[in-house]
Formats: C-alpha cells, structure tokens, sequence
C-alpha cells in the first residue's frame, strides 16, 4: 500500500525529472553553487542563496565532477534525483509522526495525502531550498517530539542540526520554527502546571540548551551576511494591502494545498461533528493541538511583522498541513460504527480517490498552462507554474534554432523566461538580442530627437560577459507591440540578417503583431512548444 502511495511522485519524475531548467534554478547554479564554497556561504546579494541547500550542492556536482553549467543543461535529471530522495525522505517522516504519534494501524493513509498534494509535488524535484525546509520542518518536529517521549540524546542531537539546517537553508522558515517553538512552551506550561506523571524538567531544560546551541550554531553561520539576511528587497517588502497575508495569503496558500481533493472536506467534517457530539478526543490531542498552531500561527506573525512573503514561503507547512488532515480523515473513519475492515476498505478507497484526483487535476493543470500561453499569461504560483508544463523545453527550442541555420541569430521577445532562453542559446553559441525594459525619456543624439531608451542584452556564448547597450528610438507611447518594433530594427541591422529567428512565448500577441503591421516576412516555422520561432526576413 505504501508503494503505491509513490505512484504521484513517480508519475510526476517520468515527466520532470529532466525538465530544463528555470530562473531561479539557473541563478542558484550559476551564481551560488558552481562556484567556490566561500562564495555560496558569503554571497547574498541576492535572498536567492538558499546557503545549505547551495552548499549540498556545490559539494554533489563536485562528487560526480559535473562543474560546467552547460555540461548540467544536458543531465538535469542527475541533480533532480537528490531532489527526489528529499523528497521520499519528507514523504516517510510525516508518514512516522502519523503512525508514531496518533494512529498507528491506518498511517498509511499520510504518505497518499502528502504526495497527491499538487504543490508539494511542484516542489518536489525543483533545485531550490523548499524541498529541503520541509525535511528538516518535519525532522525537527519528529525528534522533538521522539526525545520528549524516550529522552534518548542520539535524538536530541539529531533535532539541534534539524532545526540549525532549517534555518540556514531558508531564512524565513524562523516564522515556522518560531511556531513550533510557541507549541513546546504552552505543552510544557500546561504539563508543569498540571503536575503531568510524563512531565520531566529536565527534558524540557535540554530543549531549551538545544536550541540555544541551534541559534548559535545559525549565528556564527550566517555572521558575515547578517544584515544582508535580515535587510533586503524582499524582507524589507512591505504589503500595500495591511491584511494581504491573512485575507490572501492563508486562504490561497490553503486552497492550494487542499488541491482539489473535495471528496475530503465532507468526511472530515462528519468526523468532527461525531467528535464533538461524543465529545471524542483524538489521540495526543495536545500534539494535534500543536500542528494547528504550527500550521497557522505563521501566518499571524508575518500579518504582524507586516510582510508581504510569496506563496512559496510556506511550502515547509505542506508535510504539517498533509498530517492534520491525514489525522482527521482517520478519526472520521474510527469513529463510525463499523467493522474494522469496513474502516479499512474505506481509508484504502479515499486514497484511490486522491491519486485520481491528482492525475485529473495534475492534467487539468496542465491544459490551463498551454492555454495561458495562448492567452498571453504567465502564470507562476505554488499550484501551477509555466515551467512546470510538459511544453516549457527552451533547450530543445536553442537546439532546432542551431539546425536551422550555422549561424543563426535570435531575438527573443515575450520569451516568459528570459535567463532561461538565454542560458540554452548560449550553450550552442547562438548570438542572440533581448531587450529587458524600453524606458520612456525624451534624447537627443547626433541632432536627431528620440523620445524612448532601449536596454538590449546580447549574448553569444558565456553567460559571465553579456553585453548591454543602450540605444535611442523613436516609438509609439505607451505601445504594447513597442518591443516587437525595436527587435525588427535590431533585426535589420545586424551583421547576418538572412540567419535571424525571433522567439517568443506569447502566440497571440505575436500573431496581433504581424497582423496590425503587416508583417509578411514572419514565417512560423516551430510551434511544438511554448517557445514559437520564427524565421525573418529583414525588409
């Protein structure tokens, strides 16, 4: 049963574990790990440097003696795989908090719930830092929890490095952390107070000497970058709406995580209305209690620290989230009066239904991204992300633009992932031209009036020496097709106009372009993924 729990996570690798690579990955790459170790541990300037997951693998590329970027556009899949066990690892401690903790017999409904939950699977295989916080969230809650109840010190230690990693993966997992810290306190308060036989001091005085050691430990770890780490752009954002992380945030980060399972809703809702009609207690209701607080409390505090966190801070409350409702599913099934085989044969039943609803929905997703594209959206959330979709291939994109032509130029206008496009062109050393902004202000140059800025990066083959000039032009305010006009003019002027190809992500756009200028030199001569490419002939 616990194998075919697996089946998303193996379904989602047949299709993305080779995925090209995106923004993010790239920057994290290029800049943080195929570098040397000092400059992942002191570079950030930027919050990308999720350090300890840079470290991991800035050691791991130089165990498998793969260092050159371009070289890793071709074996993706290799670093994706230490991805994959993060994941399988995230997927087995949740599933032993469930069967540890509250339900022993029925835990197996934990691993269908966690990994048929679609963000977590977007997460699952990306070369970032949120794969790993929610190893190291789940682990440090699953030995703190393990070291109260045996107080063996193999355990405590394991939970001091849990809690030290966490952190210096991903900065922002304090506000988790902080959570789970209120948790331990209120359990210890209310054990000391009510003179608990399982309360001991001295478990609880090593807690409080552990993490200690673990903020030491993160201290002298991040003391070079400290006031880069606690002031940036993204920290120092604030929200323009005071309630954005409460009345946005927390509802569609929990939709999200939800995933469309709705069969889930009205079971667990019978389960807590037979719960409070009995007046039932769930198993270690206190340990429930806590990953409510967890769950939730970090929420609060961003409201009141008044940030404004992207959707995917909170990806390290997937495996918590995934544990209460797996907690609350099984106590609606125990608490129906049925045999025992009956409460099983549904459990099993409700965990087919979720791995159809992930296929359906996984799919669903899918066609909402193709579709975007035809509609001039870039979607990029926690739930669905146009590099996530089976079209978002820019290598093999960089890879027919080359067999087209010895010498081809590109153009990329509208291309949804600029670093990206620009990495793979560079990997077959075709030149290329992108403009990143046209800013509006009124020149002069060389006697003649110009009224718009152009910033145009070129590029040829190493992503170390890109090239940026700024060039004046005359062009219409406020135009939507502003960029189309300037690339036909960079187009016009190059060295090698009969080898030029302009790529672009948005289809419609292009297609209301060369249909309102009457653009007869466009042939459309790939549409096979997001990237369209045409072939152009300068007038």
């Amino acid at each position: 049963m616990l194998l075919l729990a697996l089946f998303p996570i193996v379904y989602w690798s047949v299709y993305h574990l080779n995925q090209d690579l995106w923004w993010d990955e790239l920057v994290s790459l290029q800049d943080y790990i195929l570098v040397d170790y000092e400059i992942t541990k002191t570079n950030y300037t930027e919050p990308n440097n999720h350090i300890f997951f840079n470290l991991v693998n800035n050691f791991y590329t130089r165990l498998i003696n793969i260092r050159d970027l371009y070289e890793i556009l071709d074996h993706v899949h290799i670093l994706r795989l230490l991805q994959l066990l993060l994941s399988l690892a995230t997927i087995l401690y949740s599933y032993l908090i469930v069967k540890n903790f509250f339900y022993k017999k029925h835990a197996f409904i934990t691993p269908f719930i966690i990994a048929t939950c679609i963000p977590f699977i977007n997460f699952s295989l990306q070369l970032r830092g949120y794969n790993m916080s929610m190893l190291f969230m789940i682990m440090t809650i699953y030995y703190t929890w393990s070291y109260i109840e045996s107080r063996k010190l193999y355990k405590l230690v394991i939970q001091i490095m849990s809690v030290f990693l966490l952190l210096y993966t991903i900065p922002s997992n304090i506000y988790v952390l902080f959570a789970f810290s209120v948790t331990i306190i209120w359990v210890w308060l209310k054990q000391r107070s009510s003179k608990d036989p399982d309360y001991d001091r001295v478990t609880y005085r090593n807690l409080f000497i552990a993490g200690i050691i673990a903020a030491i430990l993160t201290l002298i770890a991040y003391q070079s970058i400290i006031n880069d780490v606690l002031h940036n752009r993204f920290v120092d954002k604030k929200p323009d709406e005071r309630f954005f992380v409460l009345f946005n945030q927390f509802p569609t980060v929990t939709y999200f995580f939800l995933s469309e399972r709705w069969l889930i809703i009205p079971i667990i809702l019978v389960g807590l209305w037979i719960k409070a009609k009995k007046r039932l207690k769930l198993p270690n209701q206190n340990k429930f209690n806590s990953l409510v607080i967890i769950f939730i409390l970090p929420f609060i505090l961003l409201f009141l620290h008044n940030k404004e966190p992207f959707q995917r801070t909170f990806i390290v409350l997937i495996p918590i989230f995934s544990i209460l409702l797996s907690i609350l599913i099984i106590n609606a099934i125990s608490n129906i009066k049925t045999s025992g085989k009956i409460k099983t044969i549904s459990l099993v039943s409700i965990c087919i239904y979720t791995l159809v609803a992930f296929v359906f929905y996984s799919e669903k997703n899918e066609n909402i991204l193709v579709n975007n594209l035809e509609k001039n959206i870039r979607e990029q959330n926690i739930y669905r992300n146009y590099y996530l979709s089976k079209l978002y291939t820019p290598h093999d994109a960089a890879k027919k633009i080359k067999t087209y032509s010895k010498n081809p130029v590109a153009f990329y206008v509208d291309e949804l992932d600029k670093v990206a496009i620009v990495r793979y062109l560079e990997k077959y050393n075709v030149e290329n031209y992108f403009i990143p902004r046209i800013r509006q202000q009124n020149v002069t140059v060389k006697n003649q009036n110009y009224n718009h800025i152009a910033l145009v990066q070129v590029s040829d083959s190493d992503y170390k020496n890109l090239k940026y000039m700024n060039i004046p032009c005359q062009l219409p305010v406020g135009n939507k097709f502003n960029k189309h006009r300037l690339m036909m003019t960079l187009i016009s002027n190059v060295n090698k106009p009969d080898n030029s190809f302009l790529l672009t992500g948005f289809h419609e756009k292009m297609r209301q372009f060369i249909n309102q200028e009457k653009k007869s030199n466009f042939n459309l001569i790939d549409s096979s993924s997001y990237l369209q490419i045409y072939k152009v002939t300068p007038k």
